[in-house]
């Protein structure tokens, strides 16, 4: 028996809804086979994904196959985005496409500097890998696949945060102000707490 009939007589790779759309629950990039202890060097992505029959192997008595859950692959979005959360990663998931699931850009994002933080097991300090939403578009730079556990963060404009303190600086001038007309103008009429009432 083949891999692939195994798989079909065990009624296939179980199915989920991810952001409203159906896809395979199953890890495949971290699936395995493991024959008399040892794990064999099967791609189930190519296999499932691309059709490479090189990879379904013949089965024997007492292989043990494993088909990990998703569940816990997710990348986080944050930034200026539409809606900020997580997302599934499924195979071929790119951050472009992440985006687009959480609503894509808001209107004050800057899409020629698009951050992707990913840890590297070997590394305490993480790869940053940055990406030009436009240059993407017009097929200058590749989009990148996620991976799970990525942060993609989209940057607010850079006028933006002059912008931002602007308003704050605006608002702080409007509050001064108006504390110091209040404490002048409406101060004496009110009673002083520390004097008797009369």
């Amino acid at each position: 028996m083949s891999l692939l009939e195994a798989t079909a007589r065990a009624r296939g790779i179980a199915t989920g809804l991810v952001e409203q759309n159906t896809v395979e629950i199953a890890d495949l990039r971290r699936a395995f086979i493991v024959r008399d202890g040892k794990k064999l060097p099967v791609d189930f992505s190519k296999l499932f994904f691309e059709g490479d029959l090189s990879q379904n192997i013949q089965l024997q008595p007492g292989d043990y196959i494993y088909f990990p859950g998703s569940s816990s692959n997710q990348a986080c979005i944050v930034g200026a985005v539409s809606s900020q959360g997580h997302v599934g990663v499924t195979e071929g998931l790119s951050a472009l496409g992440a985006i687009t699931i959480r609503g894509g850009f808001s209107p004050s994002a800057w899409k020629k500097k698009i951050l992707i933080v990913r840890s590297q097991p070997d590394s305490k300090q993480p790869e940053i890998i940055t990406i030009d939403a436009a240059a993407i578009l017009a097929g200058k730079q590749k989009d990148v696949l996620l991976k799970p556990r990525d942060i993609i963060y989209v940057h607010e404009k850079p006028w933006q945060r002059a912008t931002e303190v602007l308003a704050l600086a605006m608002r702080a001038f409007v509050q001064t102000g108006a504390a110091t007309w209040t404490g002048n103008n409406i101060g004496p009429i009110l009673p002083d707490p520390s004097q008797p009432a009369r």
